[in-house]
């Protein structure tokens, strides 16, 4: 995600203060053994059902990056396929966008990536995939800094913002939980949180995924990506909870 971007004296538009904006989401797939390159053509087709809009392949490394565009007109963003021997990642991004107040809301964009990611994970050719994850970049709008501190101090419950520094506040942590879609499979959720002064905003960076030292393919990947997310949906709605 870019740095801050434009002036204090931009106003942000009023229904979007106060609300989680999306400027990426991201899908991270580690597979179990190395995979050819050219499935990620195969993988488009299937997720998306549209043409790409450029596929670059570089012979040095081996990976090959799709791009195009997906999602409704009023939802629209730059979707980025590139698939390496061992991983494959997917971005939403809707950085082309003149300034943060005109990113979609999280609660648009949310359904319309998870179902568009779970055409795929659900397909029944899919390979076998040992690490799977969800982030993205998230950002909450307000009048002033000192509201975006306030906000925060609800949503940190470890930090006490009165003593934080006043500027370029930064907070990271990791809540480590078990899952629920698959017995013994345990999840990273890590959370970093910071203020910008331009405009006056709370960035929320996520990235949940599945412990490393999983040994194995994973089971029931769209029930699992959606757990994922909804972990995602509760550091968005509920912060950082001890």
């Amino acid at each position: 995600m870019s740095d801050d971007v434009g002036t204090e004296t931009e106003e942000p538009r009023p229904g979007h203060l106060g609300m989680w904006l999306v400027d990426e989401l991201h899908l991270t797939v580690g597979y179990e053994i190395p995979r050819s390159t050219s499935l990620v053509r195969d993988w488009w087709a299937v997720a998306t059902g549209l043409h790409p809009r450029a596929v670059t392949e570089e012979p040095l490394t081996g990976a090959v990056q799709v791009e195009g565009e997906i999602g409704e007109a009023n939802l629209k963003a730059g979707l980025i396929v590139r698939m390496e021997l061992s991983r494959l990642t997917v971005v939403w991004q809707y950085g082309a966008r003149p300034s943060p107040d005109l990113y979609p809301a999280f609660d648009d964009v949310r359904q319309p990536f998870v179902e568009f990611a779970t055409r795929w994970l659900g397909f029944a050719t899919a390979p076998p995939i040992q690490r799977l994850g969800f982030g993205g970049s998230l950002l909450k709008l307000f009048p002033r800094i000192e509201d975006c501190r306030l906000d925060l101090d609800g949503l940190l419950q470890a930090v006490d913002m009165k003593a934080a520094a006043p500027l370029d506040f930064r907070y990271q942590g990791n809540r480590p939980c078990p899952a629920q879609t698959m017995e013994g499979l345990m999840l990273n959720r890590i959370a970093k949180w910071r203020d910008r002064m331009r405009p006056p905003a709370i960035q929320l960076d996520l990235d949940i995924n599945t412990f490393s030292n999983h040994v194995g393919p994973l089971d029931r990947l769209p029930d699992l990506f959606k757990e994922l997310v909804g972990h995602a949906d509760q550091f968005a709605k509920e912060g950082d909870r001890l």
